[in-house]
């Protein structure tokens, strides 16, 4: 498969038959000599990270949203009203960008929600970082006696700061979508569960955040694509630099 950047397609060329390579893009020829398979690694922090390029050239992108929370309650029929029907993996998105020296990312990594669980005074649960919808605990004074985990946040890469709820989407690069959060209750419906939790994975808050590789390239062995449920825990972004020769 052929590299597009911008509707062109840039041209490998060597100098002088030597083993030194280029990267030739409307005429210029821009350099692409530093080390392959450097990886930086962002974990949660609850904090927008900054990723400052020091060598012009191709970089991967890969972004994981954080998995949906979890429920209080039991699949079918039983009554362990302490187990945790988990909420659904995050997605994985990956593409590649020419990026310049000085150019700066900004990497926000969405965390998971808070488990939604039964208690006798109902209160809201808040999102996960980089998420915004509540869950909500149960309580005898709900009707159905349910509850549901939080929302979880997206992951994403983006040339302006802030949360993926504050950009555009000419501004992100590269993102992935969190999983939805679970939903449980007890005694509902009240003619066939009277004391029995029950628990639905994935019917609770949606997760937030999308999968967006509008922005990023393919080439060589790096197809850009997106990956449905693929992420268990907090979200997670990775960048490698990559030599496309």
């Amino acid at each position: 498969m052929g590299l597009i950047l911008n509707g062109h397609t840039p041209e490998i060329i060597k100098f002088n038959n030597a083993n030194i390579e280029a990267i030739k893009f409307n005429g210029v020829a821009v350099w692409n000599s530093f080390p392959e398979g450097i990886v930086t690694e962002f974990q949660l922090t609850n904090n927008i990270s900054i990723y400052e390029i020091e060598h012009t050239g191709w970089y991967i992108l890969e972004t994981w949203g954080a998995q949906g929370a979890s429920a209080q309650g039991a699949i079918a029929s039983t009554k362990d009203g302490n187990e945790s029907v988990p909420g659904l993996l995050g997605d994985y998105d990956e593409g590649l960008k020419y990026l310049y020296k000085g150019d700066r990312l900004y990497i926000c990594v969405g965390g998971m929600g808070q488990r939604g669980y039964y208690l006798h005074d109902l209160q809201n649960l808040p999102a996960g970082y980089n998420a915004s919808g509540l869950g909500r605990t149960s309580s005898d004074g709900t009707s159905d006696r349910s509850h549901w985990g939080s929302s979880s946040g997206g992951t994403h890469i983006a040339t302006k700061t802030g949360l993926t709820s504050e950009l555009t989407a000419a501004d992100i690069l590269v993102s992935a979508r969190a999983g939805d959060s679970s939903r449980g209750g007890v005694g509902w419906p009240p003619e066939l569960y009277t004391i029995t939790y029950y628990g639905q994975s994935g019917g609770g808050c949606a997760g937030s955040g999308t999968d967006s590789i509008t922005n990023v390239e393919s080439y060589g062995s790096i197809i850009k694509k997106s990956i449905a449920g693929a992420r268990s825990g907090n979200g997670f972004a990775r960048i490698t630099t990559f030599k496309a020769s």
